[in-house]
């Protein structure tokens, strides 16, 4: 029963779209409640604030799953770098509404202006192209639909421009979202165009550390966004903690898109995938939650892409790395504490031990050579006291100990660089070492926070279910009272039809007895009158002949006294006149009488049909008034729960969009505070 009054509800949304001159449906891909990917569709200047590498990004959306033909979202989109100071993102997208089909895509440019310290203006500018038609094919109607035939796709351009100021860790930025719209089926310019809106933000980006170093590097973002629309004013906002090695949790609400979670999880350096839910709150009853699942790779960081020395350097050291943990076998990353904290000690005590060594033989070799300086001085000063033999035995000897030193020292540079490299081998087993056991320690800070991950996402998902079946079940009580409450309605309507029917009927009934009462009265009176004319007839005709039989009695008594059969002949030949006279009269009065009494019956029966159809027109009409009404209060029941519906799409829309924006600023501030930790840890180094 839902899913088919979802399926009326999104058909007549559908031919209302599509049956205004100028129709359209504008770019709302609805993936802007979040601030952690795609956030460039919050704020078209987010291409560049706070993002640190190039990125592809797909997302599908589910809307109101509950229910068939509901809306579906595929959106997919790549961003890159033009230079140092401008960012550029691509995409398209196709998104599906029951018969409302939606594809296009759209390019983005966001220009930065440089300023002092942590400060950064950047400009930028979005542009979408939609394309909205119909899927005829889905349509099942029982008759060919006119409207269909006349219907084409409708294109449409439209423009959001934006900017963002940083400011340290603060981020404030406005935006107008389809302030141009125009339309390439009709060639001009959208006049009234109810998806343009306004939008103000207010981001707070900081990175954390936590107990057990577990959240270290890690970001923290905040951010509250106000929007206005034609249709009233959304604020929403939103929460992220991000860490870039383990995944991402963020959470939202939007005053009118309800509330929305998500997480995500690094399956590698590069590859992230991530889950959102969003429950709206208010007008929740009927559509439900929606689902957002989502899949990234990001590239080498904008910072490094272009340092080929440093990449150079990173290459060599994990060639390096690769190479002696071939040439060593692995140590046993189950090893214990204790084990591990004696090598430790040990390499510590070996490392002590080098330095001493170093320095002695530094001092060592100091000794040496200025106790050659002094000898040679000595014997210089004793040659210029002898003759020139003995200073030619002199010089000869000098020579002979400069050479001794130059060998001596020689040597102890060979036996030093023995020891150096002695040394940097220890230097790189140390280091290996070092590596392998921050690996270990790494790998179980992964497994650790993979299962804490796990944990909390079992517990989301049991919440999410008992929610879900909770939604369930209020729906289906919901449901049933209101199957219940038009059923009510629908029994009162049809007893109100019987009650009108029935004194319809009723009076109709009246008044043919009344009418047949009139006739069968009338009948009855030109009876009496006609058998009292027939009488009166009769009697005057009787009279008549009994005079005409007495004078030609009396005649015939005068004349023909004694023919007493004539008489008697002539006697009963007047009887059987007088009395075939009179039954003819009778006839004749009989006979009008039952004529003039079907004319009356006639007469009333033609009135009582005549009144009967009226009566029933009378009803008919009172019925099809009744009938006009309900369906009038359906059409407005119908209208509200279209803007009801229009509402929550817009609301669900804009929390999605606040989220990717959070995302993506989280996603930069961990960046950051990786690229500073790591410059960090080399200038220690």
């Amino acid at each position: 029963m839902k899913n088919l009054y979802l399926g009326v509800i999104l058909c007549m949304l559908s031919t209302v779209v599509f049956s205004q001159e100028n129709a359209y449906s504008s770019f709302d891909v609805s993936l802007n409640n979040s601030i952690k990917l795609n956030r460039f569709l919050i704020n078209p200047a987010f291409s560049y604030a706070r993002e640190v590498a190039p990125s592809i990004n797909l997302a599908n959306k589910r809307q109101w799953v509950k229910f068939e033909d509901a809306p579906v979202l595929y959106f997919l989109n790549y961003q890159g770098r033009l230079s140092n100071e401008s960012r550029f993102g691509i995409g398209v997208y196709s998104q599906s509404t029951g018969l409302l089909k939606n594809n296009g895509g759209l390019l983005n440019y966001s220009l930065n202006v440089p300023m002092e310290d942590e400060k950064n203006l950047t400009f930028g500018v979005n542009v979408y192209f939609s394309s909205s038609n119909l899927d005829k094919n889905r349509a099942i109607t029982e008759t060919t639909e006119p409207l269909f035939n006349e219907l084409s796709a409708t294109s449409l351009i439209s423009v959001k421009p934006g900017l963002n100021l940083r400011l340290n860790n603060f981020d404030i930025g406005i935006a107008a979202n389809n302030i141009i719209s125009y339309n390439l089926s009709s060639s001009e310019a959208v006049q009234e165009n109810n998806s343009s809106s306004f939008s103000g933000h207010l981001m707070y980006t900081k990175e954390i550390s936590s107990f057990y170093n577990i959240l270290d590097g890690s970001n923290f973002s905040t951010m509250i966004q106000l929007e206005n629309r034609k249709d009233g004013t959304a604020i929403s906002g939103n929460l992220l903690i991000d860490q870039r090695d383990l995944g991402w949790l963020e959470a939202g609400y939007n005053t009118s898109k309800g509330v929305n979670a998500g997480i995500g999880a690094a399956i590698s350096k590069k590859f992230f995938i991530g889950y959102s839910y969003n429950l709206a709150i208010s007008n929740s009853l009927f559509f439900g939650s929606s689902h957002e699942f989502s899949l990234s790779y990001s590239f080498t960081d904008y910072d490094d892409s272009y340092n080929f020395r440093d990449r150079a350097q990173k290459i060599r050291e994990k060639t390096a790395a690769k190479r002696a943990n071939k040439e060593t076998p692995k140590t046993d990353k189950a090893s214990s504490e204790a084990d591990k904290a004696d090598k430790d000690q040990a390499r510590k005590d070996r490392i002590e031990e080098l330095r001493i060594q170093r320095e002695a033989a530094k001092q060592a070799r100091e000794d040496k050579i200025n106790a050659a300086k002094e000898a040679a001085d000595a014997k210089a000063n004793a040659q210029k006291e002898n003759n020139v033999e003995v200073e030619e035995n002199n010089q000869a000897e000098k020579d002979r100990l400069a050479k001794e030193a130059a060998e001596k020292e020689q040597a102890e540079k060979d036996r030093l660089a023995i020891e150096a490299a002695n040394s940097q081998a220890e230097k790189d087993r140390l280091a290996k070492e070092a590596a392998e056991k921050a690996q270990a320690e790494k790998d179980r800070l992964a497994r650790e926070a993979a299962e804490k991950a796990q944990a909390e996402k079992d517990r989301l998902a049991r919440e999410a279910a008992e929610r879900a079946q909770a939604e369930k079940d209020r729906l289906a009580r919901e449901a049933q009272a209101e199957k219940d409450r038009l059923a009510i309605e629908a029994a009162n309507s049809q007893a109100e039809k019987d009650r009108l029917a029935k004194e319809a009927a009723e009076k109709a009934q009246a008044e043919k007895d009344r009418l047949a009462k009139e006739a069968a009265e009338k009948a009855q009176a030109e009876k009496d009158r006609l058998a009292r004319e027939a009488a009166e007839r009769a009697q005057a005709e009787k009279d008549r002949l009994a005079r005409e039989a007495q004078a030609e009695k009396d005649r015939l008594a005068i004349e023909a006294a004694n023919s007493q059969a004539e008489k008697d002949r002539l006697a009963k030949e007047a009887a059987e006149r007088a009395q075939a006279e009179k039954d003819r009269l009778a006839k004749e009065a009989a006979e009008r009488a039952q004529a003039e009494k079907d004319r009356l019956a006639r007469e009333a029966a033609e009135k009582a049909q005549a009144e009967k159809d009226r009566l029933a027109k009378e009803a008919a009409e009172k019925a099809q008034a009744e009938k006009d009404r309900l369906a009038k209060e359906a059409a407005e029941k119908a209208q509200a729960e279209k803007d009801r519906l229009a509402k929550e799409a817009a609301e669900k829309a804009q929390a999605e969009k606040d989220r990717l924006a959070k995302d993506a600023a989280e996603r930069a501030q961990a960046e950051k505070d990786r690229l500073a930790k790591e410059a960090a840890e080399k200038a220690q180094a």
